[in-house]
């Protein structure tokens, strides 16, 4: 026969049991519940721009998951909902002057203490408050064709404006370009020209305008080498493929210009814990080192060498102390006193192509 006794004590404890379980299930489910109910970070940005691989690594490594959504279209401001937007920096100056982008506190991105300051500087505002993150960027260096030009090529940007060189040479179709024209004349600041500086680095080009190439994109510029239309390019290399090989690139002795892509958190966010973690992820060693591979671009950090081979780093470490360093970070030309504007640059690029 049981005893009355030791049967209560069993249902007491299976009660306090049931108890403790229902409690924890209890405290537990907020947390399940916000874990599934996380949304996305949403990144306008291109089709190709984030290898899924380096997103899922992302996502892993900071818990926020990422949704791309379509880029920005130039001119444009983030659509609602938009979280993190990823376009050139050059671009970035629209979306800074209309206050679309958040004033990023720089201790709070992972990495970007390490990026330096000539790429930071470049998506500041006004008062000096960062932006945007730069994550990839790209010097413009001459491109000469080995065959025709051995293991020394031209080191000055005269090859692309004298009538002689020009019929054989390419350039990128971009106002921006009239810049390097301004690094050709000693100009300090080649993206902050008086309105006589703009009008004669435009007239340092005009002499070769009739003869130049100008393309709009990589594949163009790979095309114009493959069917032997070019010897000589202003480009970046990686972009050149299987193509590199038979080209050799040269910093410009007069200095050279350069790109990045940035990352900018968009001011109405809800978000934004989680975008600035996803920039410092970015900014890591290993998906630097993805990134730069997939896009043809260069990390924007030493620490990047860390996933790299010892010949990429070095190569790294050489473009970030001394082809920066001999670069003028393109901006998105602002009208001030006595400087020209965005329009009057277009204008001028009009002007050059008759």
């Amino acid at each position: 026969m049981s005893c009355p006794g030791g049967s209560f004590r069993g249902r007491t404890a299976a009660a306090l049991l049931a108890a403790v379980v229902a409690l924890v299930a209890a405290t537990a489910q907020p947390a399940l519940a916000g874990q599934k109910a996380r949304q996305p970070v949403r990144l306008a940005a291109g089709a190709s721009a984030f290898p899924a691989a380096v997103l899922s690594g992302v996502a892993a490594r900071t818990g926020c998951p990422v949704q791309v959504v379509p880029p920005v279209a130039p001119g444009s401001v983030p659509a609602p909902g938009t979280d993190l937007v990823e376009l050139p920096g050059a671009d970035a100056g629209a979306l800074i002057a209309s206050g679309s982008l958040a004033v990023i506190d720089e201790r709070t991105v992972s990495g970007l203490g390490d990026v330096p300051g000539s790429l930071r500087d470049a998506v500041r505002d006004a008062s000096g408050g960062l932006r945007a993150v730069p994550y990839l960027w790209s010097p413009q260096l001459l491109l000469a064709r080995r065959s025709v030009y051995g293991a020394q090529p031209p080191a000055s940007l005269r090859g692309l404006f004298s009538r002689n060189g020009a019929a054989r040479a390419a350039l990128p179709d971009s106002p921006l370009e009239l810049a390097i024209a301004a690094r050709y004349l000693g100009i300090g600041d080649a993206f902050s020209l008086s309105h006589d500086e703009l009008a004669s680095a435009r007239e340092v080009l005009a002499p070769a305008e009739p003869l130049l190439h100008f393309y709009g994109d990589a594949a163009t510029l790979r095309s114009l080498f493959r069917r032997n239309r070019i010897d000589l390019a202003l480009g970046n290399a990686a972009t050149l493929g299987d193509q590199r090989g038979a080209v050799v690139a040269v910093l410009p002795s007069e200095g050279t210009i350069a790109t990045e892509r940035v990352l900018g958190l968009v001011a109405s966010t809800k978000h934004g814990l989680c975008a600035r973690r996803i920039a410092g992820a970015l900014l890591g060693p290993l998906a630097q080192s993805q990134l730069a591979a997939a896009r043809g671009l260069l990390s924007v950090r030493a620490a990047t060498c860390s996933a790299l081979t010892d010949e990429a780093c070095n190569a790294l470490k050489r473009a970030l102390s001394q082809t920066l360093a001999n670069s003028t970070v393109a901006v998105h030309p602002v009208a001030a006193d006595g400087v020209a504007g965005w329009p009057e640059w277009l204008g001028e690029w009009v002007i050059l192509h008759g």
